[in-house]
């Protein structure tokens, strides 16, 4: 096929079409390991903070604190997502908002 500067911009727009494909996908493909990851380090903490949540005496809360900051240590020494200051402390002040809702139901 001869060249013209018609063939030469449809190919020019493929080449940019399947860039920014490539890209898409593989930013889809990092999201889709990170929530995988976050998941997996994140589940095991969700059976305790359900138990915070739905414990009507406030003295039990207590005996859910070890295994609650025991987890999270885990979280943050493996975890490829949750072991930076950002992401943690959001973690955190979402538990502690929870454990300020209990306090003041008791209150």
């Amino acid at each position: 096929m001869p060249w013209s500067p018609l063939t030469s911009r449809c190919t020019c727009v493929c080449l940019c079409v399947c860039v920014c494909a490539c890209r898409l996908f593989q930013e889809v493909e990092l999201a889709r390991q990170e929530a995988n990851d976050n998941v997996k380090f994140l589940r095991p903490l969700r059976k305790y903070l359900d138990k915070l949540n739905m414990l009507d005496e406030f003295t039990a809360l207590v005996d859910l604190f070890k295994p609650i900051f025991h987890t999270l240590m885990l979280i943050w020494k493996h975890s490829k997502y949750y072991n930076n200051a950002a992401r943690f402390v959001t973690l955190m002040q979402e538990m502690c908002n929870d454990l300020i809702m209990q306090v003041g139901g008791v209150m």
